[in-house]
């Protein structure tokens, strides 16, 4: 029998064995997150992949700059709990901004 209660740790998962309705893919994701996806990408894009040779240059202020912008958009905002037993809820966007 599978033992679906008992959380994750490390690569355990490479040989765990573990039910499908366990597995969260992007498959399943709603509206609302891929639009935080698609957001991330778009983010990426703009301000980090222009910037990899400063920021390996760990040019000052940068990272400060980019953190900031990330946070504007609310990219910094998502907690996850320390439970593996509450990563269900805490994957769904409600919970997102405030621990549910």
């Amino acid at each position: 029998m599978l033992d679906t209660k008992k959380g994750t740790k490390g690569g355990e998962f490479l040989i765990k064995e573990t039910l499908a309705e366990d597995v969260f893919i992007p498959e399943q994701w709603n509206e609302e997150q891929l639009m935080i996806a698609q957001t991330c990408r778009d983010f990426l894009e703009a301000e980090v992949y222009p910037n990899l040779d400063r920021i390996d240059a760990q040019e000052e202020g940068l990272m400060q700059s980019i953190l900031d912008k990330a946070g504007e958009l609310g990219l910094l905002g998502i907690s996850f709990l320390n439970s593996s037993v509450d990563l269900e809820r805490t994957l769904q966007p409600e919970c997102w901004q405030l621990k549910c």
